[in-house]
């Protein structure tokens, strides 16, 4: 009688685990869809421009902006193969990030 209490546990077990593993594939699939829809909102809420256009209205050279990306001074989102930053986060990085 023991084996049959012993196999009823594992096999009661094992539905338990299924299910729990389907209720965090379809937890993972709603995060999936909720960062899809951030980085959609963040794509219109920021002003997204290029290395290039970012260093123009900066008056700072290119290398200075790809220096300030690798430090974590700005922020980069890639887009098409492309990596481009927030005009808005450039505007309101301060003279003091921009000394350091």
């Amino acid at each position: 009688m023991e084996k049959d209490e012993n196999f009823e546990t594992v096999e009661t077990l094992i539905k338990e685990y299924k299910k729990e593993s389907l209720a965090i594939k379809e937890a993972q699939e709603r995060q999936g869809a909720i960062l899809d829809k951030i980085i959609a909102a963040k794509d219109k809420a920021w002003d997204l421009i290029s290395i290039q256009k970012a260093a123009f209205k900066s008056g700072l050279s290119v290398p200075t902006i790809y220096r300030f990306i690798n430090m974590g001074k700005l922020h980069t989102v890639h887009k098409g193969g492309r990596a481009l930053i927030s005009e808005t986060e450039l505007l309101l990085m301060d003279d003091k990030a921009v000394a350091r």
